[in-house]
């Protein structure tokens, strides 16, 4: 290097790597430490298998050569000094390594700078609570056939960086707690394959983060390596505070049992207008594998959530059957991708996405068919519940896509879809549900649809359930239809079916289209049904009905509230059902004070009493 003169001399005290100042010369296999002087640092260390035989370079001047295993201290004085541990020479190095001491020895451990080319066996807890540690530098790190990594940066609370792109960690990994409560991490890089056979893994980045959020590139991660069925892989994010930008994408699990449920669990953005990207995954494609409430609570710091993106593209659920709580009370804006997912053995979404009340679906971006396809639907109790329950006629989004779903027998679906916003309408067209009746109470119980002229369509289904109590009470819509497809003969309660209570005015009368075949049979409970406006065609067709099915009340199916519809006058035949209905068959029917006019007039004639004693009727026409 040539220097003129008057040229500045290069500050190097501060360069990381050889070309620093006092760095050790010891070859590729040396694991380098920086140390803060003054004061005693101390760890053990050892080799797994075979002697042990390494050498030290404490980077003060002092060396020592040939040492066994156990414990090691060293007086620093005053300083920042590089301790290299291994030599390209050594016939035992050590690869078990755990820095010991009181607190304040630990903390004088500020950086990891290489970790050298021996093949790494056990570093549980090696570096627990050591507080002054703030980097782990980029360097290849490699293991053993199996590696113990168990809490071994945990409560690191002044770790900022680590940089763990060389990755090459080929072994077996039990690494549970890894980086829990690392509570001042502001960047975290990794990529590579990861190996597990049955370990405990949960819980990597449990509660980590800076109060900004770390920015996660954990990006191009196989698990293909693995082995056998994994059932402690949860919670790796539960808790942490992740920062807008992070990346998570392209993630590749093999073909067995996993548990990875509670991965993002209530963890945190703290980030405004933040997008989070989450893409490609190819999830563990076995039955049993467990993803419940793997974005569960997932939230920002203030709760709201409004502007938060969570970009999902391309997972491929394969054969798992349960997504319960899948993204329970998480707080995001909107999810991209959801047209991309793809499953083959969906079958319990109970709480799916329930509570997401900030979302909005994009109607170019809903479900598909890819996803529903193979589906048997047992549990969709909450499935939707509250989705866009914060949203307004401005943010709400598109109903959730439903075509393709099958609907498995004994199915509930109460309270599915109550509570939530929506713009667009809600189709059924596409859903095969079950021959027998399922559960349907309160599936839309004070949902609101912001749309102009807004419809809950079942015009194409073959829905059967034994229960509407509350299904749309209080729900905010402006048309029900019911296609003559649906089964009504087994439906025991039509308690408050729809609106709200008799005489409550604060929610819009809803126009409900029922078909002619509507069956009453099984009715145990009518009250306050149904409570809302029909033609007269409509209300005449509902009498005709109710005698046609259960003429005689019972139970508490003992009233039937038309009081704000007009059914057709007297003498037609509807009246005189109605009065039937009424006595003998005790029904309480309430009806418009005015009935409808009859569709005909009858004509007007003087007549013989002697001729036509009795009067007329409707089917005794006077001639003459």
């Amino acid at each position: 290097m040539f220097m003129g003169l008057g040229m500045p001399i290069p500050d190097l005290s501060n360069k990381p790597g050889p070309g620093r100042p006092g760095w050790p010369s010891g070859g590729d296999l040396e694991f380098k430490l920086e140390i803060q002087g003054p004061g005693t640092f101390r760890y053990n260390g050892s080799r797994a298998a075979g002697s042990t035989s390494y050498s030290i370079d404490f980077g003060d001047g002092q060396t020592l050569s040939s040492v066994g295993a156990g414990a090691i201290n060293h007086n620093y004085g005053s300083g920042t000094f590089i301790l290299s541990i291994n030599s390209e020479g050594d016939s035992g190095p050590l690869d078990t390594f755990q820095v010991t001491g009181t607190q304040a020895e630990k903390n004088r451990l500020i950086k990891i700078l290489n970790w050298g080319t021996v093949a790494w066996v056990n570093l549980n807890t090696a570096f627990q609570n050591c507080h002054g540690l703030t980097n782990i530098d980029k360097s290849d790190f490699y293991s053993a056939s199996a590696i113990n990594l168990t809490s071994a940066f945990s409560n690191c609370d002044n770790l900022t960086t680590v940089d763990f792109t060389g990755w090459k960690a080929s072994g077996v990994i039990t690494g549970q707690n890894m980086f829990k409560d690392c509570t001042a991490l502001e960047s975290f890089k990794l990529k590579g394959s990861i190996k597990f056979t049955g370990g405990f893994n949960n819980y990597w980045f449990r509660n980590a983060g800076a109060s900004t959020g770390c920015l996660f590139d954990i990006s191009n991660l196989s698990f293909t390596a693995s082995t056998g069925n994994q059932g402690s892989v949860q919670g790796w994010f539960y808790e942490a505070k992740i920062k807008n930008g992070s990346k998570f994408d392209n993630w590749t699990f093999p073909v067995a049992n996993w548990s990875i449920r509670q991965f993002f669990y209530d963890a945190h953005v703290p980030d405004n207008d933040a997008t989070i990207s989450i893409k490609n995954w190819t999830l563990p494609n076995n039955a049993s594998t467990d993803v419940t409430q793997l974005f569960r609570n997932l939230q920002t710091d203030t709760g709201s959530g409004t502007n938060l993106t969570l970009n999902i593209s391309n997972w491929n659920f394969g054969n798992i059957t349960s997504l319960s709580s899948f993204m329970q009370n998480a707080k995001m804006s909107s999810v991209i991708g959801l047209s991309t997912w793809i499953a083959n053995n969906v079958q319990n979404i109970n709480n799916f996405f329930a509570t997401t009340s900030n979302l909005g679906i994009d109607p170019n971006d809903n479900f598909t068919t890819s996803f529903w396809n193979n589906s048997n639907i047992s549990n969709f109790n909450f499935a939707f519940q509250s989705l866009g329950g914060n949203t307004t006629s401005t943010t709400a989004g598109a109903f959730p896509a439903l075509n393709g779903m099958t609907v498995a027998s004994g199915t509930s679906l109460q309270q599915a879809f109550e509570n939530t916003h929506f713009n667009g309408d809600a189709s059924f067209t596409g859903v095969t549900f079950p021959s027998s009746a399922i559960n349907f109470s309160l599936a839309f119980y004070t949902a609101e649809f912001f749309n102009s002229n807004s419809t809950i369509d079942f015009s194409n289904s073959n829905l059967k359930s034994f229960t509407y109590n509350t299904t749309f009470r209080r729900c905010t819509v402006d048309n029900i239809v019911f296609g003559s497809n649906v089964d009504f003969s087994a439906v025991t309660s039509w308690l408050r079916m729809f609106k709200g209570d008799t005489g409550d005015t604060s929610y819009p009368d809803q126009n409900v289209t029922f078909p002619t075949n509507i069956s009453f049979a099984a009715a145990s409970d009518t009250r306050e049904f149904p409570n809302i406006p029909f033609t007269t065609c409509q209300a005449d067709n509902l009498i005709r009905a109710l005698y046609a099915t259960k003429p005689t009340a019972s139970s508490n199916a003992t009233t039937f509230d038309l009081t704000t519809s007009a059914i057709t006058a007297a003498p037609s035949v509807v009246n005189g059902l109605k009065d039937k209905l009424v006595s003998p068959g005790g029904w309480n029917i309430t009806v418009n004070s005015t009935d409808a006019a009859l569709p005909f007039a009858y004509p007007a004639y003087a007549l013989d009493p002697s001729v036509y004693p009795t009067g007329i009727s409707p089917t005794t026409i006077p001639s003459g």
